[in-house]
């Protein structure tokens, strides 16, 4: 077997020729990054994702975020 197409231009290593080890550091030094085209889509498909995650991730500090701190009560004693 001598591997099939993953994408554009990117061959899957021959499983015969590999261990798991083998594999393990070929995806994390060869594989292309994921994005859009790696799938077969328009390159500024990944905007809306990442403004709708970039919402959900402040509007999610904000409401963690709480009321402000009591304040100590200053006077005379």
């Amino acid at each position: 077997m001598t591997g099939c197409s993953l994408s554009q231009g990117f061959k899957s290593p021959d499983p015969s020729k590999m261990d798991y080890e083998g594999y393990r550091t070929y995806i994390e030094t060869k594989l292309p990054v994921e994005g859009p085209i790696l799938f077969g889509m328009h390159p500024n498909a990944e905007i809306g994702y990442l403004t709708t995650t970039c919402d959900t991730i402040f509007d999610t500090i904000l409401s963690v975020q709480g009321g402000g701190g009591g304040g100590g009560q200053g006077g005379d004693k």
